[in-house]
């Protein structure tokens, strides 16, 4: 039997057709690295026989920024088909793939479309949410797949489920951001904290969410993605210096190297980052439009 965790992830696309700028995943620095469906699938090769997630997320950036997105959900359906599967979007691009329902279906892959509504969202952001929406719960009605809206500041959580022909909903409190750095590109930097690695991964969001990264697995999307900045930007600020020293484990990870990968808990690494000490944030840009370098 292989090692289980609860939950791994894996970037369809680094870039993003929006700017948030609290993006733990760091996407709204219009990252041009591409996904392929080969790395995609050699990435399965490795850790399908290393590792089994009760859930598997396709994420990004945003999934549907890849032309080749349809291939990847379709790789994964196949690879992963004893995990609980979904993809987070943004939802702004789902009216391309009129064939995105029937292969959701197949797989039984969990629709996820997450709200970036902001204090500064303008009508154009929410004109094409809504109809993102609207499209997406028409599947749920023509197709019977599974659908989530996951929601913040003035948008709830809502799950839409279709159980015999008959859409069954269920409103949760809206979700709130939290921003870990500052500045931007790279004057990016993360604020001086406490050393406390317990503090800050018993606060963390992120540590329920491994990410598969260049065949590696990382322990949070900050220490994969910040790879990114790193190759765009070149050095960055002394600050995030910290992030460089982590070790992911590697392709070639015996099985107790994973079980050790899984339980590790708290590190060095969690010591400097600022989970413990964020308050909740509310965006005032426009989601919509992109910051210019």
């Amino acid at each position: 039997m292989l090692p289980k965790i609860d939950r791994l992830e894996i970037h369809a696309a680094h870039s993003c057709n929006l700017y948030c700028e609290q993006c733990s995943h760091f996407s709204d620095h219009n990252i041009n690295k591409a996904v392929t469906c080969e790395e995609i699938q050699e990435a399965y090769e490795i850790w399908t026989k290393k590792i089994f997630p009760v859930r598997f997320g396709l994420i990004g950036g945003e999934p549907f920024m890849n032309k080749s997105i349809l291939e990847i959900i379709d790789l994964t359906g196949k690879y992963w088909k004893e995990s609980q599967l979904d993809i987070t979007t943004n939802g702004l691009l789902l009216y391309k793939y009129p064939e995105l329902p029937s292969l959701l279906k197949k797989y039984d892959i969990l629709l996820q479309i997450s709200s970036h509504h902001s204090l500064g969202s303008t009508k154009e952001y929410d004109d094409k949410f809504s109809e993102s929406v609207s499209l997406a719960i028409s599947w749920v009605e023509e197709y019977g797949i599974d659908l989530n809206i996951v929601g913040n500041i003035n948008y709830p959580f809502v799950r839409y489920k279709n159980i015999n022909g008959k859409i069954i909903s269920k409103e949760e409190p809206p979700l709130q951001w939290v921003k870990q750095y500052d500045g931007f590109g790279s004057t990016i930097k993360i604020p001086n904290v406490e050393w406390d690695p317990v503090g800050n991964w018993n606060a963390c969001s992120a540590k329920t969410c491994p990410q598969i990264y260049n065949n590696h697995l990382y322990k949070c999307a900050p220490l994969a993605y910040a790879l990114l900045l790193e190759e765009k930007y070149g050095k960055l600020d002394p600050s995030i210096d910290w992030v460089f020293e982590y070790s992911p484990l590697s392709p070639q990870a015996t099985e107790e190297e994973v079980w050790n990968f899984i339980n590790v808990g708290p590190e060095n690494v969690c010591g400097k980052c600022p989970s413990k000490n964020v308050v909740p944030f509310y965006p005032t840009h426009d989601p919509m439009k992109l910051r210019k370098e």
